[in-house]
């Protein structure tokens, strides 16, 4: 069977490729997968895309040139190895598939990225892949010991942050939306975010101290991945607040630490992090939380519509418009936010 995958071989370079793929070679707990839809991410797709992430040169590593990425895929099974945990031929799936018309696609039951997840038929292709992105949201709710009435400042409104700040708002939160992406601050809107600062970077931390009348937030989010944001983030913070790390930090940042360490030590701050990773993908004894039951949370909430999910659609593309997906998210961000790439025309 034929395939046509993405693949970065090299700094700023993406390929679309092909390869014959025989299901007779699946391995006991692989899956042959057909692509409906996959989402890019613009954290670590871009990341790696521009070699901000240093594993991209060591040989060995997970994301190590020639790398093929993907973030999240929604697919039918088109195979099945003879150890596959119960899926079955013909079944749609949700999973941390590439970008690729047909793959093979490791399921295992204890890594949260080998998960494959059942749903059902008439769940809308483009709907049930930004869930993904909100998997990665609704950890941030999650962590926080938070209550209805409680001051929550997003900083980044791009779709982590976004789905973030809906689902701290659905539970009860008052949420502060901050970028300096005007473009997004709209989009935030109208999602039904009821608080959106568009200003300057150097101006977010006054802009927050000024609305809350110099008290500060409960809860104050990095929904950026950037540690400037994070110090800015226990500026912000009220005394006995949090700050939630949904993004991850790459690129290095000098600043005096010990101020912020003071800051936090007086204020008794506490920081949070908050990386999907660290749940299971399904629900285990000692867990309130699992890969397998955020899904279907959100995928409830979407269908309830009390998460929207429509207005962060910036881009559905063909796979062939992949690498100018990627530049438009890098350098045209006040029009990509949410790439879905559509594979059911090429399969």
């Amino acid at each position: 069977m034929e395939a046509i995958y993405a693949v970065i071989p090299d700094e700023r370079v993406l390929t679309i490729e092909r390869e014959e793929i025989n299901p007779a070679d699946l391995k006991p707990q692989e899956i042959l997968v057909e692509a409906e839809t996959t989402v890019v991410s613009a954290g670590t797709e871009l990341a790696n895309f521009t070699a901000l992430s240093p594993g991209v040169w060591i040989p060995g590593s997970w994301n190590a040139y020639p790398w093929r990425p993907g973030y999240g895929l929604v697919g039918h099974v088109r195979a099945v190895g003879s150890e596959t945990l119960g899926l079955t031929e013909g079944q749609r799936v949700f999973c941390f598939g590439k970008h690729a018309s047909l793959q093979r696609y490791e399921v295992a039951q204890n890594i949260p990225y080998g998960a494959a997840l059942p749903l059902d038929e008439d769940l809308p292709a483009i709907q049930v892949i930004m869930a993904r992105m909100a998997l990665i949201g609704i950890t941030g709710p999650q962590v926080t010991e938070f209550e209805s009435g409680d001051t929550v400042a997003v900083f980044g409104l791009g779709l982590v942050g976004n789905f973030a700040a809906q689902l701290y708002q659905h539970g009860g939160a008052k949420v502060i939306g901050l970028d300096v992406i005007r473009a997004r601050c709209g989009i935030a809107k109208s999602t039904g975010l009821e608080t959106v600062l568009d200003v300057k970077v150097e101006e977010q931390v006054e802009a927050i101290l000024d609305l809350t009348d110099g008290k500060g937030v409960d809860v104050a989010v990095d929904a950026v991945g950037n540690s400037a944001v994070i110090e800015a983030c226990v500026e912000v913070c009220a005394p006995h607040g949090q700050v939630i790390l949904l993004g991850s930090p790459r690129v290095a940042h000098e600043t005096n630490v010990t101020k912020m360490l003071r800051s936090m030590h007086h204020r008794w701050i506490v920081i949070r992090g908050a990386l999907e990773w660290r749940l299971p993908p399904h629900p285990v004894r000692g867990s309130k939380h699992s890969i397998a039951s955020n899904l279907q949370l959100i995928l409830d909430l979407i269908q309830n519509g009390k998460l929207h999910v429509e207005p962060l659609v910036t881009h559905v593309i063909e796979p062939a418009q992949l690498l100018e997906a990627y530049h438009g998210l890098l350098d045209q961000k006040e029009s990509y936010l949410g790439v879905v790439v559509d594979w059911r025309e090429n399969v």
